[in-house]
């Protein structure tokens, strides 16, 4: 009986202990309209690139850290894939540290996370990472409706037009956008824009 109860334990310990890297999230800033936030990072192992997503609103910019010391690109797009690496051979040594500050220029969710972490090294060997817990942003999530005013529901369509009205108050003045898919292909996007 008590052999039972210890194999959860061990087991346990040797999933925390098993993994090369650990990721954390932490200080969530707001500075001239942008939010800032860390990724920490925990490493037994030798860095030589990596790339996540990074969700929960616009990425506008990453940076600083123990990416920008130690590898020649660093890149970002709004759709919050981070990439970084060095084409001649430098890498980011184990240890402790931010590994990047990222800045977003639109908060979209309750929540920043950081998702599909692949770490490598220097022979390109992929690395068991933990990406850690996502981050409360504060913001609530809003819930959008569209309302399709033409066509009307069930009706052919016989134009390329279709007259749209978005029924959304946005609390964080970020302004909603939609995708339209028709037969299951996205043919269009539209939004609003509360800065206009």
């Amino acid at each position: 009986m008590k052999i039972s109860k210890i194999i959860p334990y061990i087991y346990t310990l040797s999933i925390l202990f098993s993994q090369d890297i650990f990721l954390e999230l932490t200080n969530l800033d707001s500075t001239d309209g942008n939010y800032n936030i860390q990724v920490q990072m925990a490493s037994t192992v030798d860095i030589a690139g990596f790339q996540f997503q990074a969700t929960g609103g616009i990425l506008s910019d990453g940076s600083g850290g123990l990416a920008s010391s130690n590898l020649s690109t660093v890149t970002t797009n709004a759709n919050g894939m981070v990439l970084a690496f060095d084409f001649m051979g430098n890498y980011i040594p184990a240890g402790d540290g931010i590994l990047i500050s990222l800045t977003y220029s639109e908060l979209t969710s309750s929540e920043i996370c950081i998702d599909n972490p692949i770490f490598t090294s220097l022979s390109s060997e992929e690395y068991i990472t933990d990406s850690g817990t996502c981050f409360s942003t504060g913001q609530e999530e809003a819930s959008p409706s569209v309302n399709i005013l033409e066509p009307q529901e069930g009706s052919t369509m016989y134009s390329n037009y279709i007259n749209v009205s978005l029924l959304t108050i946005d609390p964080n003045n970020v302004g909603y956008h939609y995708h339209l898919d028709l037969n299951g292909e996205n043919i269009g996007m539209f939004w609003i824009r509360n800065d206009i």
